[in-house]
């Protein structure tokens, strides 16, 4: 059996709320517990089979895909929680209450009915070890749950009330043997999201550059096993890895004779994209949005624009800064700091905007905010760390009214990265690639990726020490930059790997 190790997947959470402007809402009426293993009430304890599977109608699967899992066993206990031939030792167990209606519309895109689910409400129970997600279940009654995996949902029934393996001495010795064989591999795996810009296919008269040009995205695959490289691969949009599967992420401009507007979109990687903007139907104007950053649950990007009400018979721009949530992209206003690092963002803003807003001259001060609002922030890249950065919005919508940016003196929460360390000095990456705008080190500190200008050079990592020269490079588009790193250990490389490759997706070829 196969023991995996999840790195950076999930936030061990469902998303409590969703933003309709700034103002948080429970969707989910949840309560909410741990069970550690020395806890005698785990909810699905016992040994399951897995006897069917539900297909959403916006899921293109084969039969023969689906039917793999159908017919093996499940089992959980305090020492260790299996599925097929996964293996997860020391689980914990946590287990939410949630209104099914509106959990399976924001995690899923489809309604509770849609899956033969008829209660209210419904447990979720999510296993995991330490901080790494196993599997998470829909329990709706006692002998039932539902597994989902690959945007498949498949019904587990239950056949014991004890399981095999119901303390670490009686675990088949096979399974100890496997997992120790696996340790002795070392795998890493990434998903490296990244942003490059594209001159538009339309002509626009006047327009400025900005509306000629327009930001793409793709998403590289890179592995290694012992620190051999693999063979890297990408694929168009950036691939997200969320705790409900893997996700699509991007932006789509759509050009008329009235507007030209970037439209943000994220959808599961199984089902059709369904977001779409709404038309303007009062005046014109150009809207481009850039993403900066996506997490698990999170999207960072700058708006700019501008434009003319017809019915106010006035102009607007902006230049915004605005974090979003994923199962929402379609809400204008980005969420608040002290929604993501509670109610010291709000005293952690003002502070750190109004010493930016001090240190300027008397002419920026009077174009410029004097607090930034707590919404007028993003993630963003610098000297091989996510920052967060916020802005002092202009306070009239004058073409060259200035801006300012500035950082802010706290750390992202796991909320939006979980891990972001860099093994090796910023001085050493310089010294080795001088003109490196960007690095990254695994948690296994045996690969290392820099980013410069024009080209991604992969290093191995000894004693978080660089390799004397890079083993692969790549090359990469003029001032292309990363907005997402998610990185994966262990056996459970593979099985990312599986997920991306069921894409479109190119070999690239090295330098």
């Amino acid at each position: 059996m196969k023991k995996f190790i999840l790195f950076c997947l999930l936030f061990i959470f469902p998303l409590n709320f969703i933003l309709t402007g700034c103002t948080p809402i429970n969707l989910y009426e949840s309560t909410e517990k741990i069970l550690t293993p020395g806890n005698n009430s785990i909810p699905i304890e016992g040994k399951w089979k897995i006897t069917r599977s539900i297909i959403p109608g916006n899921v293109n699967k084969s039969k023969l895909e689906v039917d793999k899992l159908i017919g093996k066993t499940a089992e959980f206990s305090r020492s260790m929680a299996v599925v097929g031939d996964e293996v997860c030792k020391n689980p914990r167990y946590k287990v939410k209450v949630v209104n099914s209606n509106s959990y399976f519309v924001y995690q899923y895109k489809l309604r509770a009915s849609d899956i033969g689910l008829k209660s209210d409400k419904v447990q979720i129970i999510s296993v995991f070890n330490d901080n790494n997600l196993f599997y998470s279940f829909v329990k709706d009654k006692d002998n039932h749950i539902m597994l989902y995996v690959d945007g498949i949902f498949y019904c587990l029934n239950k056949i014991s009330d004890k399981g095999d393996f119901v303390q670490d001495d009686d675990a088949d010795s096979t399974i100890n043997n496997k997992l120790t064989n696996d340790s002795k591999v070392l795998k890493t795996g990434i998903l490296l999201g990244l942003r490059y810009t594209k001159s538009s296919k339309y002509d626009i008269p006047g327009a400025s550059e900005k509306e000629q040009t327009e930001t793409d995205y793709r998403t590289l695959w890179i592995s290694s096993n012992n620190k051999s490289i693999n063979d890297v691969y990408e694929t168009n949009d950036l691939f997200v890895p969320r705790k409900n599967g893997f996700w699509k992420v991007g932006v789509k401009r759509e050009v008329t004779s009235q507007y030209v507007q970037d439209n943000l979109f994220a959808y599961p990687v199984e089902t059709q994209p369904l977001t779409k903007a709404l038309p303007w139907d009062d005046g014109n104007g150009f809207l481009a949005k850039t993403i900066l950053f996506v997490g698990n649950d999170y999207v960072s990007t700058e708006w700019n624009g501008s434009g003319y009400i017809q019915s106010t018979d006035k102009s607007w721009r902006t230049d915004a800064l605005k974090v979003l949530p994923i199962d929402n992209l379609n809400v204008t206003n980005g969420i608040k700091l002290t929604d993501l690092i509670g109610p010291t963002g709000k005293d952690v803003m003002k502070e750190s905007s109004e010493n930016i807003y001090n240190s300027q001259n008397n002419q920026i001060k009077s174009t410029i905010e004097k607090t930034a609002r707590e919404d007028s922030f993003a993630m963003v890249r610098r000297n091989g760390h996510w920052v967060l950065r916020g802005r002092l919005n202009s306070i009239n919508d004058s073409p060259n009214s200035p801006y300012v940016d500035f950082n802010i003196t706290t750390s992202p929460t796991s909320k939006f990265v979980t891990y972001d360390e860099l093994q090796v000095p910023w001085s050493a990456v310089k010294k080795a690639i001088p003109d490196a705008v960007d690095a990254y080190t695994s948690p296994n500190k045996d690969i290392a990726l820099i980013i410069a200008k024009d080209t991604l050079y992969i290093y191995t990592l000894t004693n978080n020490e660089l390799s004397k020269a890079p083993v692969k490079k790549y090359k990469l588009n003029p001032g292309e930059s990363v907005v997402m790193a998610e990185w994966v250990l262990g056996s459970y490389v593979g099985k990312w790997q599986q997920s991306f490759e069921r894409n479109d997706i190119d070999k690239l070829d090295p330098n």
